[in-house]
C-alpha cells in the first residue's frame, strides 16, 4: 500500500513538471517601429550632371548576406564614363539615406572625391514606386514603404578619356522580422530610370549577393546562380528593380522539443538510477548515506540535459538559416526555470524512487 502511494507521488510530480515545462509558442512574423514595417531608403543610379559625357557601363552590386544583422546593406555601383572633349566640371546626384552614415562615398579612378553635400533632386523628378511588389513563394503581399527622396551632390572634374566612378553606400531595406529574429522578409526598390537619359550605354548589370538557400524574388526577373542573382542588359529593362529576400523557415517546433526531451530523459535516468540504487543499498544503519552521494547528480542531470538540448536546437537552427540566431532559442529566464525546477524534481524523484525500491526489497 505504501509503495503504491509513493509511486503515485512520483507520477504526480512528473505530471506537474511536464505541465510546467510546456514548449513556448512558435514565432510569429511581427511588425516593428510602431506597428509598421521599417521604411527603406531610396536607392538607385545617379541622376543628372552627365550631359556631354557617355556612360558606357553601370555595374551595381548589392550585398544582402548580412541583412539579417543590420537591415542596412552595402551597395556599390561602378560607372564607366567617357569624356570625348576637354575636362568638365560635373555635379551628379546620388541617393542618400536618412542616416548620415548612409551617405555615399565616391572614388574617381581610385582617388577619393570630396564628401557629398546635401541636395535636392530636380523639380518634377520622382523615383519609381510600385504596389505589386514581388515576394518569394509562400509569402503574402507586401506593402512597400520608403523614406522621402534624399540626395547628395558629388562635384568633381572629369578629364578627357575613359574613367571609372565608383560610389559606395549603405542602404536600409524594409524589414519585417519575427520576434525571435530567426525569420525575416526584406525588400528594396532600386531605381534604373536615370539610365534612360544617358548616351552611349552598352551594358547595365545588377548583381545581388545572397546566402545560399534564401528564397528571393525580383521584378524584372533576375537569374539565380551560385552565391546570388545576376543579370546584364544592353538597354534599360525597367524603371526600377524590385527585390525581395527572406530567410528560410527553420524547424522551430522540432528544435524547441530538444531541450524538453533531454530534460525528461535526464529525469528518467535519475529515477532509473534511484530504483537500481534503492534495490542494492540497505537504508538501515549508515549505508543510506551512500545513496545521498548521488543527490548532486540527480540535481544537475535534468538541467544539464536541458542545456545540451538548447545547444543542439541552436545548432540545428544555425544550419537551416545559414547564420546563428541573435538570441537563444529559449529565453534565459526559461533556462533558469527549467534547470532549477528540473533539478528539484530530479532530486525529489530520486529520493522517492530509491526509498520505494528499498521498501519493496
Amino acid at each position: 500500500m505504501r509503495s503504491q502511494t509513493l509511486r503515485a507521488w512520483i507520477v504526480g510530480a512528473l505530471a506537474v513538471a511536464s505541465l510546467s515545462f510546456s514548449p513556448p509558442a512558435s514565432a510569429q512574423i511581427g511588425l516593428g517601429f510602431g506597428g509598421g514595417p521599417p521604411s527603406a531608403d531610396v536607392a538607385g543610379l545617379v541622376v543628372g550632371g552627365l550631359e556631354g559625357v557617355s556612360v558606357e557601363r553601370a555595374e551595381t552590386v548589392l550585398d544582402l548576406r548580412e541583412v539579417h544583422l543590420r537591415h542596412v546593406v552595402p551597395c556599390e555601383t561602378t560607372y564607366t564614363l567617357v569624356n570625348p572633349g576637354p575636362s568638365r566640371d560635373l555635379e551628379v546626384l546620388a541617393t542618400s539615406g536618412v542616416r548620415t552614415d548612409n551617405d555615399p562615398v565616391a572614388e574617381l579612378d581610385g582617388v577619393a572625391l570630396p564628401t557629398c553635400a546635401p541636395a535636392y533632386f530636380p523639380r518634377g523628378f520622382t523615383w519609381p514606386r510600385r504596389r505589386d511588389f514581388p515576394t518569394p513563394p509562400g509569402t503574402g503581399p507586401v506593402a512597400y514603404v520608403q523614406h522621402q527622396d534624399a540626395a547628395c551632390a558629388l562635384r568633381f572634374s572629369l578629364p578627357p578619356g575613359s574613367h571609372r566612378l565608383r560610389i559606395r553606400q549603405r542602404t536600409a531595406m524594409q524589414a519585417i522580422e519575427s520576434v525571435d529574429h530567426t525569420l525575416g522578409d526584406y525588400q528594396l526598390l532600386f531605381g534604373l530610370e536615370p539610365a534612360r537619359r544617358w548616351t552611349g550605354l552598352r551594358e547595365l548589370s545588377f548583381r545581388v549577393l545572397v546566402r545560399r538557400g534564401w528564397p528571393a524574388a525580383s521584378a524584372p526577373s533576375i537569374a539565380r546562380g551560385g552565391d546570388g542573382l545576376s543579370a546584364r542588359w544592353s538597354t534599360v529593362p525597367a524603371d526600377s528593380i524590385a527585390l525581395s529576400v527572406r530567410t528560410p523557415r527553420p524547424s522551430l517546433r522540432l528544435a524547441r522539443s530538444f531541450p524538453w526531451a533531454l530534460l525528461f530523459a535526464g529525469l528518467a535516468a535519475v529515477i532509473a538510477g534511484a530504483v537500481a540504487l534503492g534495490r542494492r543499498l540497505s537504508l538501515s544503519g549508515r549505508r543510506w548515506r551512500l545513496a545521498l552521494l548521488a543527490l548532486p547528480v540527480a540535481l544537475v542531470l535534468p538541467g544539464a540535459g536541458y542545456k545540451l538540448g538548447d545547444r543542439l536546437a541552436t545548432a540545428l537552427i544555425t544550419h537551416q538559416l545559414g547564420f546563428a540566431p541573435r538570441f537563444d532559442i529559449l529565453s534565459t529566464f526559461g533556462d533558469v526555470l527549467a534547470m532549477g525546477f528540473g533539478g528539484v524534481v530530479g532530486a525529489v524523484a530520486f529520493l522517492l524512487a530509491s526509498f520505494a525500491a528499498h521498501r519493496r526489497r
